[in-house]
């Protein structure tokens, strides 16, 4: 995946991934944290996004494993 292509496939992703941690973790801080965590995640995982069928609803299970864990750790 070029730099194009993560930039018209998945940063339009980010609004959607904060206001999914913004709904579970009710913290706009945490949420910020979380949202950047995710993008940074697929960004290294894009030579893999060949085989990932559906790429938005993957950053959302990414996303809710990040909260989980985020919550489970407080």
């Amino acid at each position: 995946m070029t730099t194009d292509t993560f930039e018209k496939e998945i940063l339009p992703l980010k609004h959607p991934i904060f206001r999914f941690a913004l709904f579970m973790l009710k913290n706009n801080d945490d949420a910020q944290d979380v949202t950047q965590e995710v993008v940074i995640k697929i960004w290294e995982k894009r030579e893999e996004l060949d085989q990932v069928r559906n790429i938005r609803a993957w950053a959302i299970t990414i996303t809710r494993n990040k909260c989980l864990d985020l919550i489970k750790s407080r």
